[in-house]
Order: structure tokens, then sequence, then C-alpha cells
């Protein structure tokens, strides 16, 4: 442990921040200052000293990329559900005559 209990921020504290902010910030906040602002008070409240000023700029571009790909991924997959759905529903036929009989006149 450093000064006053926080220890230096290692590389793999740097990655669960940024896996961290990826996940809860930075799909709503796209403001990199913003989350500057939450990387920090995550370091402070996981003890963790604040990184350089350089190495808070990498780890917040790697949490905006991160939730930039997951919601395009997202996106994705979204839009290729409503296509085979879209697909689907212009491979049906509809029946606009109603039916002369009960059930038991449809075809077996």
């Amino acid at each position: 442990m450093g000064h006053l209990g926080f220890r230096e921020c290692s590389v793999a504290d740097a990655e669960k921040l940024a896996v961290h902010l990826a996940e809860h910030v930075a799909h709503k906040e796209r403001r990199p200052e913003q989350v500057r602002v939450e990387l920090l008070t995550r370091c402070r409240a996981e003890s963790i000293e604040p990184p350089t000023p350089g190495r808070c700029d990498r780890i917040v571009a790697a949490a905006l990329r991160a939730a930039e790909e997951s919601l395009t991924a997202v996106a994705a997959i979204a839009h290729s559900r409503v296509s085979s759905k879209k697909a689907w529903f212009s491979g049906m036929r509809w029946v606009s005559q109603p039916m002369a009989a009960g059930p038991e006149s449809l075809p077996r």
C-alpha cells in the first residue's frame, strides 16, 4: 500500500477500470472529460492512486471504444432480428376470403 492506503494503478487495475467504465458509464456518457471524472471517482473508491494524465486518457479511450463496439454489436443483432422478421412476414400469404364452412372445410 502506498501513501494513505492508496496503491499504484497496476495494468490489471487499468483494465478493470476500463471495463467498469465501458459497462457502467460510457454507454450513457460519451464525453471523454465526463468519463474521466467517473474514472477518478472510481479510483478513489477502489483506493487506487490516480493514473497519470496520459494513462487516464488511454483508459478513457479504451472504455469509450469498448462501449462503442458493444453498442454496434447490439445494434447489428437487433437489425438482423428485425430483418429476419420482415422476411418471414413478407413470405406469408393472407387469405382474404372468409371460410365457407367451419374448420372441417380446411384442407388436411
